[in-house]
């Protein structure tokens, strides 16, 4: 079970998320983007592997690419650097860190 705080702290990261994506928006001239895919490429982020974060998100890898990339493409930038067995955040990748 979750505690209250913990609860707290991730609220406060889906807003900030939803902040920091809606201001991106602003600058490049709208869109829709999911509030789900966003959330996905937090935690691709914070594991920084493609196929685990899938695993534990229960996606397919391609699913999960397939979001990661309508992301980029909203937003027009790409939002990681991809390696043969990692990714590590873009410059705007890590703008949109909360």
């Amino acid at each position: 079970m979750l505690s209250s705080s913990h609860k707290s702290s991730c609220k406060a990261n889906r807003l900030l998320l939803q902040f920091n994506a809606e201001t991106a928006l602003r600058h490049l001239g709208g869109g829709s983007m999911k509030l789900e895919y966003l959330e996905e490429f937090l935690f691709l982020a914070q594991i920084g592997n493609y196929s685990a974060a899938a695993e534990s998100l229960f996606l397919s890898e391609s699913t999960l690419s397939r979001h990661i990339m309508a992301l980029e493409k909203e937003l027009g930038t790409e939002l990681f650097v991809r390696g043969p067995r990692r990714i590590a955040l873009s410059r705007a990748g890590n703008l949109l860190i909360p």
